[in-house]
C-alpha cells in the first residue's frame, strides 16, 4: 500500500494580516485536500491557534475518504521575535499518531551538538520528530518517522563564504542532522511486533541540491553524505527532491519572470540501507501556483507562502 508524505513550508503561519500576508486557509486547505496528502509536515507555524483554525476548516470538506488531525512540537527557535512550531497533519482515516508510554510524541530533539564547528553549538532551531503507523488492514504493522527540519537561515553574513559564514553553519545544521540525528532516530527499535521502521529527515533545508546553476551552498555531489559508524562502516544517507521550490519576490513594477523559482530547498533524505526499498520513485514539488492560483504569483505569496509543497510516497 502507498502513503503520500508531504512537506509544506507556509512561511509566517498564523492570523495576523499585514502588507506582506494574509493566509487564505480555505486555500490552503483546498491544496491539502485535493493533493491527498496522508501526513503534512509543516514549517513555520508561529501560531499553533492558526493549526487548530486551519483543520477545523480541513474537516468541513465532505470528503469521506479523509479526516484531519494535527499536532505540534517546538522548535525553541534562538530567534527572540520567530519561535516556530514544527507541525504535523495527518489523514485519520489511514494515518494514526503512535502511542509511546512514558514518552513525548511529537518530541523536541535538543540533545544534539552541531559537530566539527567550534563556537556553533547548537540547532538555531530544534527539529521536531512524529512517530505515526498506518491505519488496520496492512500486510504487516510499521511505523513512520518524520523529523520536521528547518535549517538555518540568516540575512547576516548570508553572503560569507568563511568558516563561521552562514553558509558553512547551515550545512554544519545538516551535517549533524544527516550524520547524527536521522541515524540515531533511524536505529531506534519500534515498539511494534514487527520492530518495524522508516524515518526521515523532511522540511525545508535552505540548502540547494548540488546541480548546475544552483547557488552555494550545495549537499555533496552524488546527494549522499557519508556517516561513520564505530566500527568505520561508512552509512550513506541519501537526499531528494532536486527542483527548485522557494519562490522569487516580485516588486509591483516588476513583470513575473516565466521562471517563477529561486532555490531549490526543500528535501527529504534517508538512510538508503534501511529506507530505500520503500521509497516508490522519486520527490516531486507541487505546481500549486499554476493549479490553484492560475499562475498569479503575487497572490500566491501574499495567501499562501514563499514555498511550494513537496511530497514523496513510500510503498511499505
Amino acid at each position: 500500500m502507498s502513503y503520500k508524505i508531504g512537506s509544506f513550508n507556509l512561511l509566517d503561519f498564523n492570523l495576523k494580516v499585514n502588507d506582506e500576508s494574509k493566509k487564505n486557509l480555505e486555500k490552503i486547505s483546498e491544496i491539502i485536500i485535493k493533493e491527498n496528502f496522508d501526513i503534512l509536515v509543516i514549517q513555520e507555524l508561529l501560531a499553533p491557534f492558526a493549526l487548530k483554525t486551519l483543520i477545523d476548516i480541513l474537516n468541513n470538506n465532505r470528503k469521506i475518504t479523509q479526516r484531519w488531525a494535527s499536532c505540534y512540537g517546538d522548535s525553541k527557535s534562538r530567534n527572540e521575535h520567530k519561535n516556530e512550531y514544527p507541525a504535523f497533519i495527518w489523514n485519520s482515516k489511514r494515518i494514526e499518531l503512535l502511542n509511546l508510554e512514558n514518552k513525548q510524541n511529537p518530541m523536541t530533539i535538543e540533545n544534539y551538538q552541531i559537530k566539527n564547528a567550534p563556537g556553533q553549538t547548537r540547532f538555531l532551531r530544534f527539529p521536531v520528530m512524529a512517530r505515526f503507523k498506518p491505519i488496520k488492514p496492512i500486510k504487516r504493522e510499521f511505523e513512520i518517522r518524520l523529523i520536521n527540519v528547518h535549517i538555518r537561515s540568516s540575512k547576516s553574513n548570508r553572503d560569507a563564504d568563511v568558516e563561521f559564514g552562514e553558509k558553512r553553519m547551515r550545512m554544519n545544521e545538516f551535517e549533524t542532522l544527516a550524520k547524527y540525528v536521522l541515524t540515531k532516530m533511524t536505529d531506534q527499535v519500534s515498539p511494534l511486533s514487527t520492530k518495524t521502521a522508516y524515518t526521515f529527515l523532511v522540511g525545508d533545508y535552505n540548502i540547494n541540491l548540488w546541480r548546475v546553476g544552483y547557488d552555494y551552498p550545495c549537499i555533496p555531489i552524488g546527494d549522499i553524505v557519508y556517516a561513520t559508524e564505530r566500527n568505520g562502516k561508512q552509512r550513506p544517507i541519501k537526499t531528494i527532491q532536486d527542483k527548485k521550490t522557494s519562490l522569487k519576490k516580485i516588486d509591483e513594477d516588476q513583470e513575473v519572470p516565466a521562471d517563477i523559482y529561486a532555490n531549490n530547498f526543500d528535501h527529504f533524505s534517508f538512510d538508503i540501507n534501511k529506507t530505500k526499498h520503500v521509497v516508490r520513485g522519486t520527490s516531486e514539488r507541487i505546481e500549486v501556483v499554476a493549479k490553484y492560483y492560475n499562475k498569479d504569483l503575487r497572490k500566491y505569496r501574499y495567501e499562501v507562502s514563499d514555498h511550494v509543497p513537496i511530497f514523496m510516497e513510500i510503498n511499505a
